[in-house]
């Protein structure tokens, strides 16, 4: 009230001496007078509602090491986001979990470790390079062939390195097979030379011959009459003056003809010529004389 007198006291004064001692679980830290305090070694965690007046509970101190907390070991829990996780053993690592949810444990396992020292050794014909943790490796002196179709996970497999050296290879003499398209293919000896073949399948494999020279001082010199042109190796050719006068049917490997410029049917010709005619000179005359007396006899 306007007026009313106020009353004089002592100070308020909290210590510890005077205040409430509480131990784990006891209240503390009230906002009233003289509030309750933890002993020694404990402390005070609020409460969970700050309520005017609430008090907060005195508890143990929260300490997180590696001494208290549990060790897992391969496959065990670990890294957990709660009080005091557990944690892998020594040696091991903690793989987090596939899904991040809130609490979720990682998975204690062996770390992962990827060399040629661990990884499995591949003879020849062996897997190699797959896309897989820790994959096998060829041995010394293998190469790894990737595969025809590169899928998901697909393997490469171990095979020696393809030489192909004029030293290896084999060796063909005339009439031999050359120029394969295989591994290491033959070649020709020395001085002979790889005819490709006549149709080109896949594989298919050249000859080995002589090289083709087709010159008028080494090839055969042919008189009137005589063979000229043909598709073989060094054909023979017209003596000077003459020509070749291709064959009338064209066959592999037929013949061509000498002759001279605008010379006579060659030799026989004209006789021939002349027998056929008179044969069928006598043959018409035959036919007359019976077509008379078949007449004479019909008369």
């Amino acid at each position: 009230m306007p007026g009313a007198a106020g009353t004089c006291a002592l100070p308020v004064v909290t210590t510890t001496a005077t205040a409430p001692i509480s131990d784990v679980g006891g209240p503390c830290g009230q906002a009233i007078l003289n509030p309750a305090v933890c002993k020694a070694g404990l402390v005070c965690i609020p409460p969970a509602v700050a309520m005017p007046g609430a008090a907060g509970t005195c508890a143990l101190p929260v300490v997180t090491t590696t001494a208290t907390a549990p060790i897992s070991d391969v496959g065990g829990p670990c890294g957990q986001a709660i009080l005091n996780p557990a944690v892998c053993k020594a040696g091991l690592v903690c793989i987090p979990p596939a899904v991040a949810m809130p609490g979720a444990a990682g998975t204690c396992a062996l770390p992962v470790v990827t060399t040629t020292a661990t990884a499995p050794i591949s003879d020849v014909g062996g897997p190699c390079g797959q896309a897989i943790l820790n994959p096998a490796v060829c041995k010394a002196g293998l190469v790894c062939i990737p595969p025809a179709v590169a899928m998901p996970g697909a393997a490469g497999t171990c095979a020696l390195p393809v030489v192909t050296t004029t030293a290896t290879a084999p060796i063909s003499d005339v009439g031999g097979p050359c120029g394969q398209a295989i591994l290491n293919p033959a070649v020709c000896k020395a001085g002979l030379v790889c005819i490709p073949p006549a149709v080109a399948m896949p594989g298919a494999a050249g000859t080995c011959a002589l090289p083709v020279v087709t010159t008028t001082a080494t090839a055969p010199i042919s008189d009137v009459g005589g063979p000229c042109g043909q598709a073989i190796l060094n054909p023979a050719v017209c003596k000077a003056g003459l020509v070749c006068i291709p064959p009338a049917v064209a066959m592999p490997g037929a013949a061509g003809t000498c002759a001279s410029t605008g010379s006579p049917p060659a030799p026989g010709t004209t006789s021939r010529n002349i027998k056929a005619s008179g044969a069928s000179e006598l043959v018409g005359r035959a036919a007359f004389f019976v077509s008379c007396i078949l007449m004479a006899v019909i008369n």
